[in-house]
């Protein structure tokens, strides 16, 4: 699996990372998962790693994560880390497609994390 999570229920923030070639077959069976995980709540914040990701989708496959299987509430804050340019673009486009406004793409782990703990407002 390209896609891998780690739940952290006393923060509320679901931590994860993609590695290699990510298809839309590996976000479908990731928030398959997540749904049927009993520790997940969708009001959770979710820090995703994309660091080592080689992005295989198109912008409608994007659409169709964000309308149909994201399992994320809309208030749920979303801090994604990108290093490349491509994937930072790629990170920028999906945050673009998600419902949601809390949304925010950073070039380092520390940055997303003073993010999401609410210290620091970005958009």
């Amino acid at each position: 699996m390209a896609i891998t999570y780690q739940i952290d229920s006393a923060a509320e923030i679901v931590f994860t990372t993609s590695e290699g070639y990510i298809t839309l077959d590996d976000i479908t069976e990731h928030c398959r998962r997540l749904k049927g995980d009993k520790a997940f709540s969708p009001s959770f914040s979710e820090l995703l790693d994309y660091r080592g990701t080689n992005p295989e989708l198109s912008l409608d496959e994007m659409r169709h994560v964000a309308d149909s299987l994201d399992p994320y509430s809309r208030e749920a804050k979303r801090a994604i880390v990108a290093s490349s340019d491509l994937n930072y673009g790629v990170a920028r486009m999906f945050g673009a497609v998600l419902p949601s406004s809390m949304v925010a793409v950073f070039r380092s782990m520390p940055e997303a994390l003073e993010w999401l703990s609410g210290s620091k407002k970005r958009s």
